[in-house]
């Protein structure tokens, strides 16, 4: 009876292990499809996060830009006054020509005063044409600056200052502008689209006028931000009236919104001493795409991996089914060839856990890098060991390059050759934020600091960094990753 029982039990281990096989690659199926849409969702939301970070620091930095070129006329203006005597003041022909000397001295289009009458003195005559200015030449106390023709194509910057009513040909001079074409004041500043497509500047007036011609890098024919706006739809709580509101009273801002089926994120903020609006937008279509073809990879990968782990299984079920049937004959041989068929199952799936986790280390790693890539940032890489001991440094070309530096000989992939570039005045709290953010087991801190670090060729300059720690379950770093 014992020996009739046997091919029955052989038939059936036949059948479990097939359709064990089936279900295995199964699950292995869906769940490398479902890892590569995870993986793309957990990627889009570090996008969104990094961008709205990014945005702020570019709108910042070219808002300092376009306000140092404003303070610098401000300030060319006082040297200029400075330079002034009595017998440049004794009559309208030597007024002409200091003005003169002046417009050549500091390359000005315009650089003229007014009188108390709002007669205009140029260096070629007379004019009376001050209603087209809108500074109160009477009251003005502080430089003001303001727009002249802002409706045309032809814009100027006009930028006045007091002059606390200067004696001249028996009346009172109260005020002194100049007058600077628009493309010539940004020259230098950068108000374009980069090279990749992805990121716009650009410059308002506080009703939303283009002060460049362009809106939105040519997206639309509007003539102002607003009348796009309108047609535009708001996502995350934004909207038309807050950016109105904003722009007029001069408050910074982050929008999001959808304009022909693309998502586009735009950072405002107030240039200083002006009633303009400096704005960054980033393309989220452009970094869609570049998600979409890092999953499909992912995916790809995950399904060949798949087929060739499915492949290897049905060659250890043939194996162990050619097994069962020269050494089936005894009970006793068939308990041990299943035992050997668990143990190779176990085998199996801890090395596909591990080649999981490769995968998914490998992934992150992609993303990052090209992540990094689009935002043009300086990356930094610090691996630790499960005790949370720094075990490597990684200093990437990128980062040695915004110092000035060349190669790993020039730079060692060292915490030192950082380290000791920082400003003796940061130095202490610089690492000090550094070191807290590594022992800061609940993963909450974010290392967020702007230092002054001496590079190569260029002496002390001002950089920001941000960084925070991957963590295993304990709470022990991982890895260190941060921007600069």
């Amino acid at each position: 009876m014992k020996e009739n029982g046997h091919p029955a039990q052989k038939s059936h281990t036949v059948i479990f292990a097939v359709a064990g096989g089936v279900m295995v690659s199964l699950v292995l199926v869906f769940g490398a499809l479902s890892m590569g849409h995870s993986a793309r969702r957990s990627t889009e939301e570090a996008v969104h996060s990094v961008s709205a970070f990014y945005l702020q620091e570019l709108a910042g930095r070219r808002e300092q830009v376009v306000a140092a070129n404003l303070n610098a006329n401000i300030r060319n203006m006082d040297a200029a006054l400075e330079l002034m005597d009595e017998e440049d003041l004794s009559d309208i022909s030597h007024l002409q020509a200091w003005q003169a000397r002046m417009k050549r001295l500091y390359d000005l289009e315009k650089f003229a005063f007014v009188d108390t009458n709002g007669l205009i003195y140029t260096s070629l005559g007379t004019l009376d044409n001050i209603g087209e200015y809108h500074f109160d030449y009477k009251t003005i106390s502080a430089p003001e600056i303001s727009i002249k023709d802002l409706e045309s194509e032809d814009k100027k910057v006009v930028i006045a200052i007091p002059v606390n009513h200067l004696p001249f040909d028996g009346q009172a001079l109260t005020a002194c502008f100049m007058e600077i074409d628009m493309e010539v004041l940004l020259e230098g500043v950068s108000i374009q689209t980069d090279v990749n497509a992805t990121t716009f500047c650009n410059l308002y007036y506080e009703d939303g006028t283009s002060l460049t011609g362009v809106v939105l890098d040519g997206l639309t024919s509007d003539l102002k931000l607003m009348d796009f706006l309108s047609q535009a739809e708001f996502t995350s709580g934004g909207s038309l009236e807050q950016v109105r509101e904003d722009f007029l009273h001069g408050r910074k801002g982050l929008i999001s919104f959808n304009y022909n089926d693309t998502t586009e994120n735009m950072y405002y903020v107030p240039v200083s001493g002006t009633n303009w609006m400096l704005t960054y937008l980033i393309r989220d279509s452009i970094i869609g795409e570049q998600i979409s073809v890092i999953s499909q990879g992912i995916i790809t990968r995950s399904l060949i991996q798949t087929t060739l782990t499915a492949f290897v299984l049905a060659a250890v079920f043939a194996v162990i089914i050619f097994q069962n049937r020269r050494t089936g004959l005894l009970l006793l041989d068939k308990e041990r060839a299943d035992a050997e068929y668990r143990v190779k199952q176990e085998e199996l799936q801890e090395r596909l856990k591990l080649q999981d986790q490769l995968l998914e280390q490998e992934r992150q790693n992609d993303t990052l890098r090209t992540l990094h890539d689009m935002l043009k940032s300086g990356p930094w890489y610090m691996d630790f060991d499960e005790q949370g001991h720094m075990v490597r440094v990684t200093w990437t070309d990128t980062f040695r390059r915004m110092i000035g530096y060349d190669n790993a000989e020039d730079f060692p992939a060292r915490l030192e050759s950082w380290s000791d570039l920082l400003h003796p005045e940061d130095r202490e709290r610089v690492l000090r934020e550094f070191r807290e953010t590594i022992q800061d087991y609940s993963g909450n801190k974010v290392y967020d600091v702007s230092y002054r670090l001496k590079t190569k060729d260029r002496g002390w300059r001002w950089f920001h960094a941000v960084g925070q720690p991957t963590r295993r379950p304990d709470g022990t770093p991982i890895t260190y990753i941060g921007i600069f």
